[in-house]
């Protein structure tokens, strides 16, 4: 699941850049305002599993073509829906080799549209069913700008 561990540590190292820093003075700088976002209602409990989100572009550049692996030209948007397929197929043979351990995913597409959120919800996290994925996948249209800070957050 080489995919997951790149997002994973992506993620890992997003998280370690939110944290408080020391200033060199003695004192502590304020924390990044991303870190109360991020934080976990109150109440919350951790508990052991996986849980990923998908984030996948569908600006309007993702119409561009790009050459793929078998050297045709290919739009980046169907590229990038292989990819989240493929990456949901894999949390799902994860979870049916380690029925112990809960897994979820989820995905969302982000991009600037007129009088929505940047980021929005495709499959809300829940247990991986890939053929599910595939059909909500084919529904993302690329459009609109390229918001990923607001995605993000």
């Amino acid at each position: 699941m080489r995919p997951c561990h790149i997002l994973c540590l992506a993620l890992a190292g997003f998280a370690a850049a939110c944290e408080i820093q020391p200033s060199g003075t003695g004192s502590l700088l304020r924390r990044h305002p991303l870190e109360e976002q991020l934080r976990p209602p109150e109440g919350v409990e951790p508990r052991e599993g996986i849980a990923a989100a998908l984030l996948m572009d569908t600006s309007g550049s993702m119409e561009e073509e790009v050459t793929g692996e078998d050297g045709a030209s290919t739009p980046k948007i169907v590229i990038a829906r292989r990819a989240v397929v493929n990456l949901i197929r894999q949390f799902e043979d994860y979870a049916r080799r380690h029925p112990d351990l809960p897994v979820a995913v989820g995905v969302f597409e982000f991009s600037a549209r007129d009088r929505q959120p940047s980021c929005r919800e495709v499959i809300p996290l829940g247990p991986p069913d890939a053929a599910a994925a595939g059909d909500a996948v084919q529904r993302m249209v690329p459009s609109g700008g390229i918001p990923i800070g607001d995605a993000i957050i």
